[in-house]
């Protein structure tokens, strides 16, 4: 198919409005860059220093001359990645390690690591529960929860945060129905783990 020069200017034309309804109404997202290593405070281009109070970086470890040091050597040993997902590829010694450790800390007999919480959430929530089950969420629940409840064939039953009566009535609708099991998505991203109805 000829993608024609017009068709070009329309697309373009559509995008350009669309950014400037974005950013009339506030919406538009822009990347804001970092002059120095992530930590509770940072060195902001056009900003100077920031307090950043939006990073992952609960234990402040982005950061540590420990944890600096230790991606150096993994790095020098086993280079920059597996180039693939672990499961095609292969995965490394420090991962079996982690997860050993982990399994071990937990009393469980396995456990499995992933590079993200988003990639946790839409990865183990569509294999927690699957058809004839029920996820009740909290309409605020981070997106990667939305997108996990989303990927599941399980019902999803979201309420309105604060509003208990909804969430009980879920609970209801859920039991009444015929679920294998159910469980709760709250805001703050804990995953209850589903039980039987």
């Amino acid at each position: 198919m000829r993608i024609l020069p017009f068709m070009n200017a329309r697309f373009h034309q559509r995008l350009g409005e669309r950014l400037a309804e974005m950013k009339a109404h506030g919406t538009l997202k822009t990347l804001r860059t970092l002059t120095s290593p992530m930590d509770a405070r940072v060195s902001m281009e056009g900003h100077g220093e920031v307090l950043v109070l939006s990073s992952n970086n609960y234990l402040g470890l982005a950061n540590h001359p420990e944890v600096i040091e230790a991606g150096k050597l993994a790095l020098e040993r086993y280079g920059a990645g597996t180039a693939s997902v672990r499961f095609i590829c292969g995965t490394f010694a420090p991962h079996r390690e982690l997860e050993e450790a982990l399994a071990a800390f937990f009393g469980t007999e396995a456990a499995l690591s992933y590079v993200s919480c988003w990639n946790a959430n839409t990865g183990i929530l569509p294999l927690l529960a699957g058809e004839g089950d029920a996820l009740i969420s909290d309409e605020l629940n981070h997106a990667s929860i939305i997108d996990g409840t989303r990927m599941s064939k399980a019902q999803r039953l979201v309420y309105r945060q604060l509003m208990y009566y909804i969430l009980f009535r879920s609970f209801s609708k859920a039991l009444k129905g015929e679920m294998q099991g159910w469980g709760i998505l709250k805001r703050t991203g804990n995953v209850k783990k589903p039980v039987k109805a």
